[in-house]
């Protein structure tokens, strides 16, 4: 029977430790159940991006792009000056023009600054519109608009685009940079210094705001950055039918390309959708499915969090299990894995033959103890 529908499994951050760390807290026969779909499957790994010196090409120091954004850049097919951070704002009228910010907190630390994940700013909807009146108010002479998208999300229109030139930056997505020392993940390129030079400003003229005033008052964090996410533009091609997911960008990215969305985290209710779906179409169809487990969790050192990831393993694992109970790889179905950690991903093609090749002898913590070390 022809395969009519292709899942793809994203899940962001499950390489970003050592095998022994994930399975530590499941039981024999879940472990056993991971090791085997680990070892009949096959892989295919990303390898970091290079950069061309004009001579030889060489690692990247620092890829300003997580694993994971890097494999939805190439399953999406977004431009090169496209930021997948920046899909989160994409509604469709989002043109070539505007620049997508995110309000922000950095944690003041000795000698350096960390981006504090954005889910934990508690942002208030009144708070940021005061915020951004008086943005505008004190950016009125400059060569950029500032209009809101949503509380967290402002869109910068470059008003005279030879004196911004933000199309010559290259920045870091917050989620990216989140939990990190900021210094190495700010926007690089020649327009970046008039850039720093405006968040500058906000960012002191924020500092003594009666709304971070308040905030921190209530034992809230300041509002005391504003964030470079890029730009998101139109996709002219569908990398996928449908998308699962309740993460921002993905769903973002799914309004972009035109694929349709599902907000479901159920795998019952997951699988009894794509069991409807081939009932109902006679081509084949492409499913990208997120669990929602495995995020980047940082400490304040933009150290993973192991007892975090270890959770996010085991919950995943059940996540796993059950979605299996209700829908079984083959049987007209192919299963695509895709695991990323902090220096590359990794692709598992799983189909009914993987999993007849019980011969294989694989040892699973190969896959994920290399790139802990890297």
């Amino acid at each position: 029977m022809p395969t009519h529908i292709q899942i793809t499994l994203f899940c962001p951050g499950a390489l970003a430790g050592p095998f022994d760390q994930a399975m530590s807290l499941l039981g024999p026969s879940e472990r056993a159940w991971v090791s085997r779909l680990l070892k009949r499957s096959t892989p295919r790994v990303s390898s970091p991006p290079s950069i061309s010196t004009g001579r030889r090409s060489e690692p990247a120091p620092i890829a300003l792009e997580s694993p994971d954004e890097l494999w939805l850049r190439q399953a999406f097919g977004l431009a090169p000056e496209a930021s997948v951070g920046a899909y989160e704002a994409f509604s469709g009228a989002t043109g070539p023009e505007r620049w997508i910010a995110r309000l922000v907190n950095f944690h003041v630390g000795l000698d350096h600054l960390v981006l504090q994940p954005p889910e934990q700013l508690n942002l208030d909807p009144e708070d940021a519109a005061t915020l951004l009146a008086a943005s505008q108010h004190w950016l009125s002479s400059e060569p950029v608009r500032i209009d809101a998208i949503d509380p967290a999300l402002w869109q910068l229109t470059e008003l005279e685009p030879e004196k911004t030139r933000f199309t010559d930056m290259q920045g870091a997505s917050s989620r990216r940079a989140s939990g990190r020392n900021i210094d190495a993940w700010l926007p690089r390129g020649p327009a970046s210094r008039g850039w720093r030079r405006l968040a500058n400003e906000l960012q002191m003229m924020w500092h003594s705001h009666p709304v971070n005033a308040r905030r921190i008052e209530r034992g809230l964090p300041a509002i005391n950055g504003l964030w470079f996410e890029g730009r998101a533009t139109p996709l002219h091609h569908r990398a996928f039918d449908t998308i699962v997911s309740n993460d921002p960008a993905l769903k973002g990215l799914a309004r972009a390309c035109g694929a349709t969305l599902i907000d479901e985290r159920n795998p019952a209710r997951i699988a009894d959708s794509i069991r409807r779906a081939e009932e109902a179409a006679s081509d084949p169809a492409t499913w990208l499915i997120d669990p929602g487990f495995g995020r980047w969790t940082h400490d304040r050192d933009g150290q993973p969090v192991d007892s975090d990831w270890a959770r996010h393993w085991a919950d995943l694992t059940g996540w796993l299990i059950e979605l299996d109970s209700h829908l079984r790889v083959g049987r007209g179905r192919a299963l695509r894995w895709v695991l990323a950690g902090d220096h590359s991903a990794l692709t598992l093609d799983i189909g009914a033959r993987d999993l007849l090749r019980f011969w294989r002898n694989r040892t699973p913590g190969a896959l994920f103890e290399h790139r802990a070390n890297e």
